[in-house]
C-alpha cells in the first residue's frame, strides 16, 4: 500500500508542474480528417460486440480488415526520438493527474463499488500463468484494438457528422460503456476523452496506444501490490 502511495504521489507532483506547461491553444487543435466511408457506418453496431462472449475477436478482425483498407494511412510515420518518448512521459503524468482528481470525486460520489471479477481473482492468485496471459492482452492488445476501433475508427467517422465535441463524448461514452463497470465509468470517460485530444493533437494512433497502455501497466501494478 505505502508503494502505491508514493508512486501515485509521484506522478501527481510530476503532473501538477507539467501542467503548467501545457499550451492551451495547441491542446485542441483540430488535426484528422474524418472518415466518410460507406464501411465505417458498421462501427457503431459493432462496438456492442464487446458486451457478447467472443466478440472481441470479431472486434479484431474489423480492426484488421480496417487496417488493409487504410494501408499506410493507419497513422502516419512516426520517428520516436527520446525527446518524444519523453514528452509522452509528460503528457502521461498530467493525465495520470487528471484521472486521479476524477476518480477521487467519482468515489465520493458514488461511493465504494463492488469490483470486477479480474480484479479480484488478480489479488487472490497472484502471480500465475494467467497473470502473463492478462498482462499480454492488458498492455499490448487492448490498447492497440481499443484505440484503433474507437478513436481510429468510431471517431473519426463520427467526425464526418458532429463537431469534434460530439464525436470525443459519443466514442468516449462507448469506450467507457463496453467496459462494463459502473464504479470505473467516470474514470473511463475522461480517459477516453484524453485520448480523443491527444490523437487529434498528433493525428497519430500511436500516441494514444502508447499512453492508453501505460495507463493499464500502472493499474495493473496497483492491483498486484494490494
Amino acid at each position: 500500500m505505502d508503494i502505491e502511495i508514493l508512486i501515485n504521489f509521484g506522478i501527481i507532483i510530476i503532473g501538477i508542474f507539467n501542467i503548467f506547461k501545457l499550451n492551451p491553444k495547441k491542446i485542441f487543435e483540430i488535426n484528422v480528417v474524418p472518415i466518410s466511408k460507406p464501411f465505417y457506418l458498421l462501427v457503431l453496431p459493432l462496438s456492442s460486440l464487446f458486451l457478447v462472449p467472443n466478440g472481441i475477436f470479431v472486434i479484431i478482425i474489423t480492426c484488421l480488415i480496417f487496417t488493409l483498407i487504410e494501408k499506410y494511412n493507419l497513422t502516419k510515420y512516426e520517428k520516436f526520438t527520446l525527446i518524444k518518448i519523453w514528452n509522452i512521459v509528460k503528457l502521461f503524468t498530467v493525465v495520470w493527474l487528471l484521472l486521479f482528481v476524477v476518480s477521487f470525486v467519482s468515489q465520493g460520489i458514488l461511493g465504494k463499488l463492488p469490483e470486477q471479477k479480474i480484479v479480484i481473482d488478480l489479488r487472490q492468485n497472484g502471480i500465475n500463468a494467467h497473470l502473463f496471459e492478462l498482462i499480454f492482452w492488458s498492455v499490448i492488445i487492448s490498447p492497440l484494438i481499443e484505440e484503433i476501433f474507437f478513436r481510429k475508427l468510431i471517431y473519426s467517422t463520427l467526425k464526418f457528422y458532429f463537431a469534434p465535441l460530439i464525436s470525443t463524448l459519443i466514442s468516449s461514452t462507448l469506450f467507457s460503456l463496453v467496459h462494463n463497470n459502473l464504479s470505473s465509468f467516470p474514470l473511463l470517460l475522461v480517459l477516453g476523452i484524453i485520448l480523443c485530444l491527444s490523437f487529434e493533437k498528433t493525428n497519430s494512433i500511436i500516441y494514444p496506444i502508447i499512453i492508453h497502455s501505460m495507463f493499464n501497466i500502472i493499474m495493473l501494478i496497483f492491483i498486484l501490490l494490494n
